[in-house]
């Protein structure tokens, strides 16, 4: 069970929700890109259903041509990619997860892993889908419910990200360090709860 956050009166939106929840082909552009060699980290609170096609959806993530200066998560796998290609580390993100990543850990709920690249992303990063050398591709995850999404600049909290609906209704993330809303950068509306 994730928990439900609790916010102060005089939120610029309409109501905090528990969770947006892809369709398939909504997307949320964060707009950062994480140094993780520079000190940079992130978390992100999601439930990832079992996918049945044969392309694996993608819960986040960013990268340029040729797989390169970037990291993505699927449900089966976390892949960073530094200048020189990739690596991957395996196992099941399918159910309610915590995920975060640091220079030096990956972290599954109680899982740890040496982060095997030291990577800088070169293009911001997308949840529910996978910034494709800057396009919205490759998978967009029907079903993923994100709570939550945190990316910190050398150990400050730069970017956290929750959902709601804005004061027109229409769901969203919101975030509290910077205090604006990202859209969907996709078609459609997300569900949420």
């Amino acid at each position: 069970m994730i928990p439900t956050l609790n916010h102060p009166l005089g939120m610029p939106y309409g109501r905090h929700l528990q969770y947006l929840e892809s369709t398939g082909s909504q997307y949320i552009d964060t707009g950062v890109a994480p140094d993780f060699a520079g000190g940079d980290s992130v978390e992100i609170r999601y439930f990832a259903p079992m996918y049945t096609s044969q392309l694996a959806p993608c819960i986040f993530g960013s990268r340029e041509s040729g797989i390169r200066n970037g990291v993505y998560l699927l449900p089966i796998s976390f892949s960073p990619a530094d200048s020189e290609g990739f690596s991957t580390i395996s196992y099941d993100f399918t159910g309610n997860n915590v995920f975060t990543a640091t220079d030096a850990v990956v972290k599954l709920n109680d899982l740890s892993f040496a982060m095997p690249r030291r990577v800088t992303c070169g293009l911001p990063i997308f949840l529910f889908a996978l910034n494709n050398y800057g396009t919205g591709t490759y998978g967009i995850y029907a079903g993923m419910k994100l709570y939550d999404w945190k990316y910190y600049r050398n150990g400050m909290l730069a970017q956290h990200l929750i959902p709601v609906l804005d004061k027109s209704g229409v769901p969203c993330l919101y975030d509290t360090v910077t205090r604006t809303f990202k859209y969907n950068a996709g078609t459609g509306t997300f569900d949420y709860a």
